[in-house]
């Protein structure tokens, strides 16, 4: 009983102690904010411009599956910014260099005076599913020479995409633009950006040809390429295609290599095209290579070049004008994963050389002028009619117009030939049972004739025949006797 008095003292003087230590460590983390009041301030004025509107987020969750909430009511004036929702800061300078207000529903246009540009630091930059109605995108963004992530994506951008986005040549690594109404041709000085490594213009209103670079080094770092669902035409470019090195060797360099598993590791939704269906494979890792030019005007025959890309995970040039004959050079894709070539005007049969695609799980060739029969073994015998629908001279599994042991397509007997050689059997027939009734008959008479003499029936019938006869002849006689 003495001990235990003698400890509470103890305890009561280490309790007070730790309680005063933990008030003066929180003291001072209050009085030294990590953000500075400089960029509290910026980024208060910037989003001061829009109003908060459910609508403006509303593609979010079904294109990203990430429901969307307003990330700037928790920006508050007097706390740290570094804590707010979407901003992330630097843990030695207090600098804020990531800012992700995508699905923020902000609704409003966008100010190309904005206070945001002011924010020199930023490395990431992500205001993707807004509605900015149809604002233009600043020219100002050339001022984040830091930059190496910037994500414009479903926010109703409009207008030429500005070439002061070529003034962050030295860090721009991604660059999605995708879904939006930029109405413009393909951006070449964008070449200029040596370490770029997604470039996503789809589903906008690019046009015209896609012509080949003029550097080697053009676009070599590009893992991601997608143009899909705008109205560039014109043959594919071979020179602009052997430049894409990194869709060649995708690790080609350690600086890649560490980028790729760093902090800032960008997500990509893979989609394809099946059954007329844009359908979201997964979300993938720029390591992920991807080359989609569906829904386009490109013609021509597809460039055999593109069997160089060897790296690449996924390859879309669906619902185009393509022709010719499916280039063998694609059995060289030994990692890729989906085959998208439907909605075209290929012909030829399917190369036999493709079934060494082992890693191959989505093929789709439908819709095109394919003849003769489906190449058979490993991922081919997997795949369904959907594969190969709308190509009505196509023979063998998984279609019920089988081929033959020699690979060629078993034709069904004509009905023309048929009926022919019916008739001919049934003419023969005829032939046959009239010479066989005869022969019986006659030899029935001759018995008959031998064993009991001519039948009575028969001695009639000819012997009234002769005398008819006799008669006649008799007749005419008297009448030439009478006229002389």
């Amino acid at each position: 009983m003495g001990f235990s008095l003698k400890l509470c003292p103890l305890v009561f003087l280490l309790s007070f102690f730790l309680a005063f230590s933990f008030s003066l460590s929180f003291s001072s983390s209050s009085a030294t904010q990590l953000c500075s009041h400089e960029h509290a301030t910026v980024l208060l004025q910037f989003i001061s411009a829009f109003s908060i509107n459910k609508s403006a987020s509303s593609e979010c969750e079904y294109f990203s599956g990430v429901k969307s909430y307003s990330k700037t009511l928790s920006w508050k004036e007097g706390t740290d910014c570094c804590f707010w929702n979407g901003i992330t800061c630097d843990n030695v300078t207090g600098n804020v260099i990531d800012l992700d207000l995508s699905c923020s529903n902000l609704y409003g246009s966008f100010p190309s005076n904005s206070s945001l540009f002011l924010t020199k630091s930023l490395q990431r930059l992500n205001l993707s599913f807004n509605d900015f109605k149809l604002s233009k995108i600043p020219r100002e963004i050339g001022q984040f020479v830091s930059l190496k992530h910037l994500d414009l994506s479903y926010s109703e951008f409009s207008g030429q995409v500005p070439n002061e986005i070529s003034h962050l040549s030295n860090m721009l690594e991604v660059l999605d633009i995708g879904n939006n109404n930029i109405k413009d041709t393909f951006p070449y000085w964008l070449e200029s950006l040596p370490k770029l490594q997604v470039l996503i213009l789809r589903s906008n209103k690019f046009q015209g040809f896609v012509r080949d670079t003029k550097a080697n080094s053009s676009f070599s770092k590009l893992r991601v390429l997608d143009l899909s669902n705008n109205d560039f035409f014109g043959p594919l470019p071979v020179h602009f295609i052997e430049n894409l090195k990194a869709m060649v060797n995708p690790l080609e360099d350690d600086n890649s290599a560490q980028y790729m598993g760093g902090s800032f590791s960008y997500e990509y939704s893979i989609v394809v095209i099946l059954k007329g269906l844009s359908i979201e494979l997964e979300k993938v890792l720029t390591v992920f290579t991807s080359f989609d030019l569906s829904k386009n005007k490109f013609a021509r025959e597809i460039p055999k070049v593109i069997g160089k890309l060897s790296s690449l995970k996924g390859l879309n040039l669906s619902y185009n004008n393509f022709s010719g004959q499916i280039p063998h050079s694609l059995q060289n894709l030994t990692n890729l994963e989906w085959l998208d070539l439907s909605s075209n005007e290929l012909v030829g049969e399917i190369p036999q050389e493709l079934v060494s695609l082992t890693s191959l799980s989505v093929l789709n060739l439908s819709n095109n002028q394919l003849v003769g029969c489906i190449p058979q073994g490993n991922q081919f015998n997997t795949f369904g009619n959907s594969s190969y629908e709308g190509n009505l001279r196509l023979y063998g599994f998984p279609l019920t117009k089988s081929c033959d042991g020699n690979g060629l397509p078993q034709q069904p007997p004509s009905s023309f030939h048929g009926k022919d050689h019916e008739l001919w059997e049934f003419g023969w027939r005829v032939v046959l049972l009239g010479y066989g009734c005869g022969f019986v008959f006659g030899l029935l008479i001759g018995y008959l004739t031998f064993h009991n003499g001519e039948p009575k029936w028969f001695v009639t019938l000819f012997n009234g025949q002769q005398n008819q006869r006799a008669r006649n002849v008799r007749k005419a006689r008297t009448r030439a006797q009478r006229r002389n």
